[in-house]
């Protein structure tokens, strides 16, 4: 039987709610849009960014906050802020909960603001000030009553410009700097009344399309990148070689060319240079090294790094470890310091050798990085990423941070870097997408360059250490193994890899040079570095010159590793000479009087081994050493006093062309003209030019 009554109820309480979702509706719309602030007359639209918020405490106070907020309520603090009045922490929030742990903390010695984003999804955090212009300066007084009113601090003038000041709300002040800011100014007796917001004003690069980026700089995912802009701060790589054993690299991409290494190789037909077997080594040369800051469609990770093309047919080849193993051995002979591999095949002693060889000989026996893709099969990390522990073998993430699906994982996994939708160069001098782990391989290849563009002396042991240390550690797995580089998982490795924090401790690990320095009476102290150099050295780029010691000096090095004193040290009498090297482990100290002997400083047998102060002896240069014959056709060789650790032969351009520890070069593949020798040992340097004919 059909009940009118019941069933009018029933509509009747449906209109309700009707109404009442609609009126929410309606309200929660206005709340949004009711976020501006005022700029020329106009006012500009904001949001709020409800995962985040701007704490005001006194000042002496964030870190107790920090601690409190750590025990009881688990809020990440993303940043601080420099402020004058009070101490400013910015607050990752997962709920409303956290919020109200921040507020029953403050009571009364602070405040919390919300924090913003413009249209195009930039950060805006609210600070405290407000910046305020008079009509004319007869409505001073006005401006008196209304910092009464909402409880405001004068805090500046503003040099030439006199009818504008700046404000400050403090922990009496009843709304937002935002909100007063806004409420002043439609009283209409102001000119301007903003409040002064902060933000990342760094322009990181004009390429077009680095916004697209994500790996690099995640606008939607906060912290979900390699926070590259503030690496390159500190490095772009300059100076260091990624080669990419791959299809090939079109080495006449606009976005690609002035960073092209002028050497390449075809591994598939052992001639020169390479060619193109697709477009998958276009893509992965881009995202470790496209020109920066061009005005071209992308940056690589290291867009100062050189690439080189080394080419392999994937598809339509009989021998695809010979190959391979063919490109690995020619990329770390011609000066590669980074090898970005991202294939899998099956298992080869021939391979194998190939990157043993790499690993232990290559960049003169500091060792080349090799990076592995991790495998996009699902199941355990592809071959040869789990070869040896000394394979950087890398996983992928999408742009939310979780690991992507197809990304292989287990016991060799070590890193994860952006693999999904990432945009890189192409053929055809443009641009495309692609994902997977060959895309994420690159990445860390980038970064690899980025160290070794601190310093160039770093072991490839050393570059693998600092990646694996300095990761951010994202995604739901918890990282609850302790490995040698921090804490780990199956799923994630060490973590997402993290350029600043890795440039960062590499810049805090480099060596410290004395060059050309004459150091005079009283004290000269070089501390809290890892490795110090005084005297006559020489690098791929660089020359150090010599150190003279006067009389009545005092010479004190601290370091945690080494001190090296080099030929080119030179100690005359009446002067001293303390040496202290202070790692986490173990504390060593050794001073030297020098008054009795002029000579270059020679350590007495007695300094032990276990203390790593090194001494290179001062066997002359030029006078034992020669080369023969000179001009040449083909072979050269050698003769130089002590053991060589390392030759370069250079061109005119400063190009590294030959690189090898035989005192026996064959120039019988370099083109005529006049090149340069160095010649590197432990206990010898020596520098000659030859004539090729």
């Amino acid at each position: 039987m059909y009940n009118w009554h019941s069933t009018h109820i029933i509509l009747s309480m449906r209109r309700v709610c009707l109404i009442v979702v609609v009126c929410a509706f309606c309200f929660f719309s206005m709340k949004a849009q009711m976020y501006y602030y005022t700029a020329k007359g106009q006012r500009v639209s904001i949001s709020e960014d409800y995962n985040k918020v701007a704490v005001f405490i006194s000042k002496g106070m964030g870190e107790s906050l920090d601690l409190f907020l750590k025990d009881n309520a688990s809020v990440e603090c993303r940043h601080q802020l420099n402020d004058k009045m009070f101490d400013v922490r910015i607050y990752q929030l997962a709920d409303e909960k956290q919020k109200s742990k921040i507020k029953s903390f403050l009571q009364g010695k602070g405040f919390v603001y919300p924090c913003y984003r413009t249209n195009d999804t930039e950060e805006l955090i609210l600070s405290n000030y407000i910046n305020v212009a008079l009509r004319s300066q007869d409505d001073y007084d006005i401006l008196l009553r209304m910092m009464e009113k909402y409880k405001l601090t004068f805090t500046g003038k503003y040099e030439g410009m006199p009818l504008w000041y700046q404000l400050s709300v403090t922990s009496e002040s009843a709304g937002t700097s935002l909100e007063i800011a806004n409420a002043m100014y439609e009283t209409g007796s102001l000119y301007s009344s903003q409040p002064d917001f902060t933000m990342n004003a760094l322009e990181c690069t004009d390429d077009p399309y680095f916004d697209y980026q994500w790996g690099l700089n995640n606008l939607t995912y906060e912290n979900i990148d390699m926070s590259v802009c503030d690496a390159w701060s500190l490095s772009t790589g300059c100076g260091t070689k990624i080669a990419i054993v791959d299809q090939g690299v079109d080495l006449n991409h606009k976005d690609l060319l002035s960073n092209i290494y002028y050497l390449s190789y075809d591994a598939e037909t052992d001639s020169y240079p390479s060619v193109i077997y697709g477009d998958h080594g276009v893509h992965c040369a881009g995202i470790a090294a496209a020109i920066g800051n061009n005005g071209i469609f992308i940056s690589g990770v290291a867009p100062d790094a050189q690439i080189v093309s080394i080419s392999k047919d994937f598809e339509g080849s009989q021998s695809l470890n010979s190959g391979l193993a063919r490109g690995i051995n020619w990329a770390w002979r011609n000066g590669a310091d980074i090898i970005s591999c991202s294939w899998r095949t099956t298992q080869s002693d021939l391979l194998e050798t190939a990157i043993d060889s790499s690993l232990e000989r290559g960049r003169c026996g500091l060792g080349c990085v090799f990076v592995k893709s991790a495998g996009n099969t699902s199941g355990a990390v592809s071959y040869p990423g789990d070869y040896r522990s000394e394979v950087l073998t890398v996983g992928s993430i999408q742009k939310n941070g979780t690991k992507a699906s197809n990304s292989c994982y287990g016991a060799a996994l070590d890193v994860m870097a952006p693999g999904v939708g990432i945009l890189s160069t192409i053929l055809n001098d443009t641009i495309g997408i692609k994902s997977g782990t060959s895309m994420a391989a690159p990445h860390a290849a980038g970064l690899a360059s980025l160290i070794l563009g601190i310093n160039p002396k770093f072991t490839g042991q050393q570059v693998r250490d600092i990646i694996e240390s300095t990761t951010k550690k994202i995604g739901p797995e918890s990282y609850n193994i302790q490995k040698g580089n921090g804490t780990w998982n199956n799923k994630y490795g060490y973590g997402l890899i993290n350029a600043y924090a890795a440039v960062k401790k590499a810049s805090e690990m480099t060596h410290y040079y004395i060059q050309d320095t004459i150091i005079g009476a009283g004290e000269y102290v070089i501390e809290n570095v890892f490795n110090i150099s005084a005297g006559y050295s020489v690098t791929n780029t660089e020359d150090y010159g010599d150190v003279i010691i006067e009389p009545g000096s005092n010479v004190i090095f601290k370091a945690k590793e080494k001190i090296r004193l080099r030929p080119g040290f030179h100690a005359k009498p009446g002067s001293f000479f303390w040496a202290s090297i202070e790692s986490d482990n173990n504390r060593f100290t050794r001073s030297v009087d020098l008054s009795s002997d002029e000579r270059m400083f020679i350590p007495s047998k007695e300094m032990k081994e276990e203390e790593r102060i090194e001494v290179f002896d001062t066997i002359p240069i030029g006078e034992t050493n020669t080369i023969y014959p000179n001009p040449t056709k083909g072979k050269v060789f050698l003769n130089v006093s002590g053991e060589i650790t390392c030759v370069k032969v250079y061109n005119t351009k400063g190009q590294c062309v030959i690189q090898t520890k035989s005192t026996e070069i064959d120039f019988s593949d370099l083109s005529a003209g006049l090149y340069y020798i160095h010649a590197i040992g432990e206990n010898t340097i020596f520098r000659g030019k030859i004539i090729h004919m």
